[in-house]
């Protein structure tokens, strides 16, 4: 995996000419997760879902995989879920009363159905972390009054939300999220392959901030995609040397065709990149914006 690593890192360091389809098509093949990844990555994830809903303990509505694994962008060498947890009974405010006892009660409940299997890693503040049978996930737990709820009003209730509850509250949307991607691979098949490309790109590349997320990436390659809309692209390197454009440019302000505005709190911040699914979220905040201009800039 590391020879696959450091080939798609080497990639962008080759002259523009030698940067071809070609080249691009070969090098993307060895990038997908092969059928025994998958497979695996699916058993585990069923595996801790069905924990979950049997935990007496637990009022589990629903266990959901989304993130790289439901969108179809798993890189090779990395297998990762995002696994949210709709519980009933949980509050939609005030997480920081009661969100660290759910979060010891979750990882209680694994350990043992799972005892040693499991790998913890240091949890976030609303996310078990941890790795099952070479697969990391995140745990997110999400109350099923708001999972259920219809986006807009979804929508309301995150906006009229307290700020500090409003980063996990956003897990609601993590379906939309996962429909964006998928939506876009319909229109141009190719596009899965670009952000698996550049994902693997971002994990190689020594960053001295804060490295772009998978979603960050995911975004603005949807969003230079869409702006090429109803025209397709016809060349994978097109789309790459549109991203690096995107990516460098001063002052980024990204927002959507045909969807809602920034909210309030966000619409005079930049850099912005708009999240389509949750217009109360810049996913631009959470990255050293800079040190990724920079670097894009020198692959231009």
């Amino acid at each position: 995996n590391s020879g696959i690593m450091s080939e798609a890192h080497d990639f962008m360091r080759l002259r523009r000419e030698e940067r071809t389809d070609e080249a691009f098509n070969r090098l993307a093949e060895r990038l997908k997760a092969g059928d025994a990844v998958q497979a695996n990555t699916k058993r585990q994830v069923d595996r801790v879902a069905e924990v979950l809903r049997r935990a007496p303990g637990l009022s589990v509505h629903q266990a959901a995989p989304c993130g790289s694994y439901q969108k179809g962008t798993t890189v090779a060498g990395k297998s990762d879920v995002d696994l949210v947890v709709v519980l009933n009974g949980i509050q939609d405010k005030g997480h920081e009363l009661w969100m660290p006892s759910l979060l010891s009660q979750l990882k209680q409940v694994l350990s043992a159905a799972l005892g040693g299997e499991i790998r913890w890693q240091d949890p976030t503040r609303f996310a078990l972390q941890f790795n099952l049978q070479g697969v990391d996930f995140d745990l997110l737990p999400v109350p099923t009054s708001l999972w259920n709820l219809p986006f807009s009003e979804r929508e309301e209730r995150v906006r009229q939300a307290a700020q500090a509850d409003r980063p996990w509250l956003s897990v609601a949307f993590s379906r939309e999220q996962c429909e964006l991607v998928q939506e876009m691979k319909g229109r141009w098949p190719r596009s899965t392959d670009v952000i698996r490309f550049l994902k693997r790109w971002a994990y190689e590349h020594e960053w001295s901030g804060t490295k772009p997320s998978s979603y960050l990436i995911e975004l603005l390659v949807l969003h230079v995609i869409d702006s090429r809309l109803p025209d397709l692209p016809t060349s994978v390197m097109v789309v790459l040397d549109n991203f690096w454009q995107l990516a460098g440019r001063s002052g980024m302000y990204v927002t959507w065709r045909d969807r809602a505005e920034p909210h309030r709190s966000i619409w005079a911040e930049c850099p912005l990149v708009l999240d389509p699914a949750n217009p109360t979220k810049n996913v631009a905040a959470s990255c050293d914006m800079v040190e990724l201009r920079k670097v894009a800039l020198s692959y231009m």
